[in-house]
């Protein structure tokens, strides 16, 4: 049994809130705080049209502090957006499959990637990789929380659900003979050098690697995420911690 204290502690250094003050949060804005603490883990791929060193040079320029307040509005409106999202689709999940959830899941991730090519002068370029990555990584955290363990609705969602999709588990897929898009539009297994990052992924990639059925039976085009006999978040959480202390040694950061 985890101490509560060190529960506090982890807790804190992973959202920067303390455990009991999120506790007493409506369903909504715990799903808000770790849409927040999903944004981390794709921030550095999102092309903005200011680097974080150009702000950081020229902070007191009035035009880039008008740029830098946009950017946490982006942030902020989108971390809203997938928290209203989440709190209904929760609401209304029991008795909803995959189909239902893959259709409710392309339809979010293109209204975030619409809500940043709306943003004129802010964002270069936006893809369906790092929408998936917003979205996939604030359903992870929930989990991480621990806040839904003894929620019925969260623990179906959890059976019909995708998993984050970067590059331990492209590795660890191709592992399980599963291809991904190469660079060239080729497809084949994960190669740093060849593959093409999953922050450039557009939905056809996405949805491929995944398996969005492409029949009325369900049968998947080739194999896929979804043919893995096993639960994917549970997967997840095994390989991508199996990948990640694996590639802890290499000189090169994972991209």
């Amino acid at each position: 049994m985890m101490k509560d204290r060190t529960r506090n502690f982890y807790f804190y250094a992973l959202f920067g809130v303390p455990f009991d003050k999120v506790a007493g949060l409506e369903v909504k804005g715990k799903i808000i705080l770790c849409a927040h603490k999903a944004y981390g883990d794709l921030s550095r791929t999102i092309g903005y049209c200011l680097s974080t060193n150009e702000i950081e040079k020229k902070k007191k320029d009035p035009e880039v502090q008008k740029y830098n307040n946009q950017k946490n509005m982006f942030k902020n409106e989108v971390c809203e957006y997938i928290g209203g999202q989440i709190s209904v689709l929760l609401e209304n999940v029991r008795g909803k499959g995959c189909t239902e959830f893959d259709t409710w899941h392309s339809e979010i991730c293109n209204e975030i990637i619409k809500k940043a090519k709306d943003k004129e002068g802010l964002v270069k370029d936006f893809n369906y990789g790092q929408a998936q990555k917003w979205v996939n990584m604030t359903i992870k955290y929930m989990d991480v929380t621990g806040l839904w363990d003894d929620c019925e609705a969260y623990k179906h969602l959890r059976t019909i659900c995708h998993i984050p999709v970067d590059s331990y588990i492209l590795e660890a897929a191709s592992d399980e003979g599963i291809v991904a898009p190469y660079k060239n539009g080729e497809m084949g297994s994960y190669k740093e050098s060849k593959s093409l990052k999953w922050s450039q992924w557009q939905e056809e990639h996405y949805k491929m690697f995944i398996g969005i059925p492409y029949d009325k039976n369900g049968n998947y085009k080739q194999k896929c995420l979804r043919s893995i006999p096993k639960s994917l978040p549970d997967w997840e959480d095994e390989k991508w911690i199996e990948y990640a202390h694996k590639n802890s040694n290499k000189n090169s950061p994972k991209k």
